[in-house]
């Protein structure tokens, strides 16, 4: 997964707990304490806050967060003991991971959001805080606008896991496989 503030400034996260910095052109290694899957990575516009999700969604190990600061990767609370997939916030509070459930952290506690179809959920993007969208398998798609949560699954497709997503404006693209062959979806929530 990458994630950067601009073209020259653009970190690299992944298996093995690896996580690299691209300063123009320069790569530097920034050790994050782990050997687990760094599944994904997002920051603040001004990459004042970058949020790192880590767990392994198929075998055991660690389940935690990480921040980035300057060069240095170090844990933040994560008290769920529930698998971290993948981060996404718009100024760095409010913060809402998903994976094995989805949760939020408004102001230093993390809090679980009930009331979803009963699918692990692969990732968590929004463009604001009334606009944040959320897909996993089974084809679960999630939106919030910003006062409540819907899910777009009339029934879960048991073939079909959605893997990627992207979002600008109200539109959205989902990048996914079902039964074995790649999808990609996309749409508009009105």
């Amino acid at each position: 997964m990458i994630w950067g503030t601009t073209s020259n400034d653009t970190y690299s996260v992944g298996d093995g707990g690896k996580i690299e910095h691209n300063q123009n052109g320069n790569w530097t290694e920034i050790e994050s304490h782990t050997t687990q899957i760094i599944n994904d990575i997002w920051g603040t516009a001004d990459g004042q806050t970058i949020l790192c999700a880590v767990s392994s969604k198929y075998s055991g190990g660690e389940q935690k967060m990480l921040k980035i600061t300057g060069n240095n990767a170090d844990t933040i609370t994560w008290a769920t003991g529930r698998g971290a997939y993948s981060v996404w916030t718009q100024s760095g509070f409010p913060v809402y991971v998903c994976g094995d459930g989805v949760f939020t952290n408004k102001s230093n506690s993390w809090k679980e959001l009930k009331g979803f179809p009963n699918a692990y959920s692969n990732r968590v993007r929004g463009t604001g805080l009334n606009n944040i969208f959320i897909v996993g398998d089974y084809g679960l798609l999630l939106h919030y606008n910003g006062s409540t949560w819907k899910s777009y699954n009339d029934y879960l497709w048991t073939g079909m896991i959605y893997h990627g997503l992207a979002v600008r404006g109200n539109k959205f693209a989902i990048a996914g496989e079902q039964d074995g062959k790649a999808i990609l979806i996309t749409g508009t929530i009105k």
